[in-house]
């Protein structure tokens, strides 16, 4: 398997991996599907064909390379338990401080960033996206 090979296996390893936009997704068929149903020449449906790999290529570098939030899901678990009472996420976040040692701990671990992810978590959750992953531990 040539470098170039390898290289688009693990770009589509990546992008199967990454929750992309729909739009996208939609695209990048579309333009694939292009090549062939213009009727293009062999070599220039070959050349069309590189052309997309390689930008494919190039955006599961920059997806690679994205910093991915984490929030355990424990800590999950305890901040759902509050979510029913539709707190704000301050007050979520003090009551879940006080109320839970586990939380008390994973928080002071490392305050400002563990306080922005638990934010960051409900943020995603009231607007339907994953702003935070969610992870065992």
């Amino acid at each position: 398997m040539s470098k170039y090979d390898e290289d688009l296996k693990k770009a589509c390893e990546i992008l199967n991996n990454t929750e992309l936009d729909e739009l996208v997704q939609v695209a990048v068929e579309a333009m694939d599907d292009a090549a062939t149903d213009i009727g293009m020449e062999a070599s220039q449906e070959w050349h069309a064909k590189i052309t997309l790999e390689s930008a494919l290529i190039h955006i599961a570098e920059k997806v690679a390379k994205r910093p991915q939030l984490t929030i355990p899901k424990r800590i999950v678990d305890i901040i759902n338990g509050y979510c029913k009472h539709n707190f704000t996420a301050d007050r979520l976040i003090m009551m879940a401080y006080r109320d839970y040692q586990e939380f008390n701990d994973w928080i002071i671990k490392d305050w400002v960033k563990n306080d922005n992810i638990a934010r960051a978590y409900l943020a995603g959750k009231a607007l339907g996206v994953d702003l935070a992953k969610v992870v065992e531990g």
